[in-house]
């Protein structure tokens, strides 16, 4: 009963925190008693609740500080106890006839009154050594050298040669105003790069107009039927490629050509306006393949 008294004269915070949790428990519990106390369902619970968390918080306190303080109330007298049992050796060496003997004796911590040492009748000779005046040779030591990596056979680096560009002889053409696609009989293959450029002569799309052009387009000119190769061009000299998409010469071009046939030449003119046309130009062809 003391010790019950004297742990919760030491934890006496948490006792009145377990206290006050049980009186708020029991307000809780109570809270439908209309003749003591009225409370809601809600503010019972929370009563009931705030209750047992305030008991539970001081049951660990008071389990936690009771813990502590048995530790540290451990009496010294065990310590003191526990020192003066501790046996140390004490090592006792005799010599008799040159045998030495070693005997371990445990003793006590208490000094010890007598000391047993036996006289010996032995004696010891020192002999001393010659100086020796040849010295020691240093040790040499030999780092073994590793082998060298062999190399790798080396990679010949492939050597390209360029191909040099082969060009068709330059062809000259005589282009005739009357006439409808006219074959040059140049073969055009893809990704050469084709020129072609006026020469001489002239030539006209009417011969009842007056003037004459180069193959540019006519600065007269205002035909712009759907029947012309290429609409809007009227009189200039254009061209195909194996029966594909005409386009526009004039008096220069040169282009990579992205198709394949035969080149044709013409006058960008109607077929059934031919009759009125007039002249003729020459045009130089080279093709770079």
């Amino acid at each position: 009963m003391d010790e019950i008294i004297r742990s919760i004269a030491d934890n006496g915070f948490f006792f009145a925190l377990f206290v006050f949790g049980i009186v708020i428990l029991c307000i809780g519990l109570l809270g439908k008693i209309k003749d003591i106390i009225d409370l809601s369902l809600t503010r019972q619970f929370l009563l009931v609740g705030f209750g047992a968390v305030v008991m539970i918080v001081s049951l660990v306190g008071y389990i936690y500080s009771a813990s502590h303080s048995n530790i540290a109330n451990v009496p010294t007298t065990w310590v003191e106890a526990v020192s003066t049992h501790v046996v140390t050796p004490t090592i006792h060496i005799e010599i008799a006839n040159t045998q030495p003997t070693i005997n371990t004796i445990p003793t006590e911590t208490e000094p010890s009154t007598s000391t047993d040492i036996l006289p010996t009748t032995s004696t010891s000779t020192t002999i001393p050594l010659p100086p020796t005046d040849t010295p020691v040779p240093p040790t040499q030591t030999t780092t073994p050298i590793p082998p060298s990596p062999t190399p790798a056979p080396s990679t010949p680096t492939p050597t390209f040669t360029p191909v040099p560009a082969t060009t068709v002889p330059t062809v000259q053409v005589i282009v005739d105003a009357r006439g409808g696609w006219q074959n040059t009989n140049v073969e055009i293959s893809t990704n050469d790069v084709l020129t072609i450029q006026y020469v001489g002569g002239d030539w006209t799309g009417n011969a009842n107009n007056p003037g004459k052009s180069r193959g540019e387009n006519a600065p007269w000119a205002e035909r712009t039927e759907e029947c012309l190769p290429v609409k809007g061009q009227d009189s200039s000299l254009v061209s195909r490629i194996g029966g594909g998409k005409s386009f526009v010469v004039g008096q220069y071009f040169s282009d990579r050509i992205l198709s394949s046939g035969k080149l044709e030449l013409r006058m960008n003119d109607c077929d059934q306006w031919l009759g009125d046309n007039d002249g003729a130009i020459t045009v130089s062809i080279l093709v770079n393949r």
